[in-house]
Parts: structure tokens; sequence; C-alpha cells
């Protein structure tokens, strides 16, 4: 349970280091994409985090490809198993930002692979066929 909890405090701590708009006069683009791609590989060690991707994914602060890449995880977790992710598909389908994150996608479209935009593509025909 602790390790749970500390997990938490770790990936929002995490987000708002990727968030930090403080860091880019200093040229740490890399360092913002760092904490933000390690906020994402922990919300997955933990079913209970999966909702922390959807924050991720709708936080317009973060780097672009750091809000693509969670969506792409999101996605992958929730249609392995959708009967086990069902909550988690219906807490996206209520609250991601499908814009944002379409317009996240044009930017940075390069750096995500053929599987990434099918996730993505997969995701997004889900929500919008369920709003």
């Amino acid at each position: 349970m602790k390790n749970i909890e500390a997990a938490r405090d770790c990936i929002r701590e995490l987000v708002e280091i990727s968030a930090d708009k403080k860091l880019l006069p200093f040229q740490e683009v890399d360092l913002m994409k760092h904490a933000g791609m390690t906020a994402i590989n922990l919300s997955t060690f933990f079913d209970e985090y999966n909702s922390e991707l959807i924050r991720i994914i709708n936080n317009s602060s973060v780097p672009n490809i750091v809000s693509v890449t969670a969506a792409v995880k999101f996605s992958e977790i929730v249609f392995e198993d959708p009967e086990k992710h069902a909550k988690d598909l219906q807490k996206a389908i209520k609250n991601l930002n499908v814009r944002w994150l379409l317009n996240a996608l044009d930017i940075v479209h390069y750096e995500i692979d053929e599987s990434g935009h099918k996730a993505i593509d997969t995701l997004v025909q889900q929500i919008d066929s369920n709003r």
C-alpha cells in the first residue's frame, strides 16, 4: 500500500517537472520529456493509476511527445483487456480531450511509429463512437 501511495506522489511530481515552463529558458526540454516519460512508465506499473495517463494526455503544458506517448500507452493497456479496464475507458470517454491529443499528434507524428498511430486511432474512434 505504501508503494502505491509513494508512486502516486512521484507521478504527480514528475508531471509537474515535465510541465514546468520555467525550465524552457534553460534548454531543459530533454529533462521535461524524461520526467514525463518516467511518469508514464510509473503509471503503467499500477492499474490504479491508468487514469493518471489521462491527466498526462490532457496536460497542455507537458511536451507534446509526452501527451502522445501517454495516449499510446493508455490505449495499449485498455484495449489489451477491455473488460478489465472498462472503468478506465469510461473515464477516457468522459474526460479525454481528443482535440488536444490530435493537435499534439500532428506536431510529433514523425516521432511515433505505426503501431502508436494505430493505438491512438483505436482510442479516438472508441471515444468518438461513445460520446
